[in-house]
Order: C-alpha cells, then structure tokens, then sequence
C-alpha cells in the first residue's frame, strides 16, 4: 500500500497580486491535480464596496484544495485598490459681501492626475456639486455687527463659517467647516426727508440738533414728521448710509422709503422699503430695519427722555441672508407705546443696516 503524501498541484495560472482601480467582479477558477483527479475551486468575486471606489483599500482572496488523503495547498492573492482621492472642501480667496466664497476639492482618480474642482466653475453642474449649509448646532442668523446697529460706521463684520459639502458623482462625498472673512463693512442707515437741506424746517429734523428736547442717547439720524392726516398723503424719502453728523454728503444712497398717511379710524400709516440699490455698481444688501411710528418725535424712556436707540422703535424686521428684497409694512398704533396715531399728525423713524464689500470705492473716500 502507497501513502499518498503529496500536496495537490495546482495546474491553473495562478492569479498575481494586483494593484487595481476597481474591485474585480468576475469570479475566478482555479483547478488542481492529485493522484485522484482533478480539484476545482471558485474563490467568490469581490463585493462592490468592499472595498470601495473611494475609499480604497485591501482585499484578500484564497483558493484552498484538500485531496481525498488530507494534503492541501493554500493560493492566495492580495488585491489593492487605491480608490479615488478626494480632498476636503478648502477656501480659495475671500468671499464677497453677501456671497459665498469660492471653495475647491482637489480629486484624484485612480491612476489618474490630480484635478482641482471649484464651486465657480464655468459648468453649473460641476458648480451645484457645492453646498453652503449653517454648521450642525447653530442658528442662521446674519452674525456680528451687521445684524443690529454698528458702533463704527464702516466697520469690518467679523468671519462666518459655513459647512461645505462636495457632493461627488462616484459618491465620494467630503464635507468641512470653512471660516472666512465675510467682506462686509456695514453702515448706519436713516431714512431723511429732504435729503438737499435734510436738517431744515419740517417735516425732517436730526436728533443730534434738536437741543431744545431731551434726548437720551443723541446720535445721528432723522425723525420725520409731523406728516398729517387731513388727506391721504405719499411722500418719498431717500435712506442714506454712513451719514454721519445727518451730512447725506459723507454716505451713500442706499434705499427709497415711501410713507402713506391713511386717515380714518383709526388712521393709519403704511412704510414701503425699496429694494437696497446699487453703490457704485455694486448691490447693497439690508441687514434689518427698526422702524418707530407715532405722536412724538422718538419713542419716550421710563424717565420721559426721548430715546434714539434703534432697538426701542417698536417694529424690528431682520434679514439672516442679507436682502435684496422690498417690503411694506402697515402701522394703526405705535407697538411701544400702544396709542392710536392721532388726527395731529406722526411721526416716522426708519432705521437700517446695510452692508456692503469692505473694497467698495466708497470706503476709499
């Protein structure tokens, strides 16, 4: 009697190690011979994703033949995948004001050189691959000293940051959280009545020359009025920006205010905000808008001094984006001091922030 001690011979090619692109699919037959014939075995194809185009990676795969005597002979083949590269999403230059910056990812197909994508490209749908989003925790609200009342005309908003998402066709998604300089110096706006001699006669007077009132707070900006309601009255008032000591000459027109007097019961005053216009051809954007109606001058304080600060005016619209839109807003009584606006006549007071690009030829005065 012959004891068979010989492993079995493996008589296919032998699959090679191998560095690929793509996961092979295709299963793979190796046959062997032994003293009883021939063995036969199928290693199972690699599953798609494992591992995957983007990510890369190793897999094993082994044949194993065990004759009838107990002899065995291993092959195994080792199959590297280098996946394709994609980078996180990074900054490439400063954002404008009220835009987006433009951001990139930088890709690398297996076997392939490196390409840089960019969320301005010339295709849209390369472009729309990008996505701004409010990181994950924190609300969407416009940030810094634009989103109330700056205490330096002027002044820079400070850094936002965005969660960018690339969204890759192979589904090699990569997302970061970008902080960027948002490019917006915003300025104090105020709605004026005559804006050639806005500082004479009624129905327009600057706080800060009204000595003969007490005034808690005295700053610049115009109270408009009285306007009254004898007759259903339109008036126009331009807004001015960065107009400090109430001179139009030292800031820009921003906006148009239309104001309508409606008289009946009760009376009624309607304030129409223009959409922000351009400043040298470029487009401001309103950040909010505080606006005070009723039978005094400014809104009163517990010690019965008038009050100038914006936030006590009673109507607060804010915009988290930054608008480029118009809206109109109705008043019937004044929300602070809740009395009906009276047949003598009222008062206006528009208040805004604007912002616009911090390189705007109007900062280079």
């Amino acid at each position: 009697m012959v004891t068979d001690n010989d492993d079995p011979v493996i008589r296919t090619p032998l699959p090679a190690d191998a560095d690929v692109c793509d996961a092979p699919t295709e299963p793979v037959e190796l046959c062997a011979d032994d003293c009883q014939g021939e063995l036969c075995e199928v290693a199972s194809p690699i599953a798609q994703g494992t591992p995957t185009v983007c990510a890369g990676g190793s897999y094993t795969r082994t044949w194993t033949f065990v004759d009838g005597c107990g002899n065995d002979k291993t092959h195994t083949q080792t199959i590297t995948i280098a996946g394709k590269q994609v980078s996180a999403p990074y900054a490439s230059g400063e954002a404008s004001c009220g835009e987006d910056p433009v951001v990139c990812v930088d890709v690398t197909p297996c076997g392939e050189s490196e390409t840089t994508i960019c969320s301005n490209d010339a295709d849209p749908v390369v472009a729309s691959r990008f996505t701004f989003n409010t990181p994950s925790g924190t609300t969407a609200t416009t940030s810094g000293i634009c989103s109330e009342d700056p205490q330096t005309d002027g002044a820079a908003e400070p850094s936002v940051t965005k969660t960018v998402h690339y969204d890759d066709p192979n589904g090699c998604d990569t997302e970061a959280d970008i902080t960027f300089p948002s490019g917006c110096c915003c300025e104090t706006d105020f709605a004026v009545f005559n804006p050639t001699n806005p500082n004479v006669g009624i129905p327009s007077q600057c706080f800060i020359q009204m000595t003969n009132v007490n005034i808690q707070g005295r700053r610049w900006g115009w109270t408009i009025g009285p306007l009254n309601f004898a007759t259903e009255t339109t008036t126009t008032h331009p807004i001015y920006g960065g107009a400090g000591q109430c001179d139009t000459l030292k800031g820009y027109l921003v906006g148009e205010a239309t104001i309508k007097t409606m008289p009946g019961t009760p009376n009624k005053v309607e304030v129409s905000i223009s959409a922000p216009f351009e400043v040298n051809s470029e487009q401001a954007r309103f950040t909010v808008f505080h606006i005070f109606v009723g039978n005094d001058i400014l809104p009163t304080g517990n010690n019965g001094a008038f009050i100038t600060s914006p936030g006590q005016y009673g109507f607060t619209k804010t915009f988290p984006t930054r608008t480029t839109d118009a809206f109109t807003k109705t008043f019937t009584r004044t929300t602070k001091t809740r009395v009906n606006i009276n047949s003598t006549g009222a008062y206006v007071v528009i208040h805004a922030v604007s912002a616009l690009s911090c390189s705007n030829e109007h900062y280079d005065r």
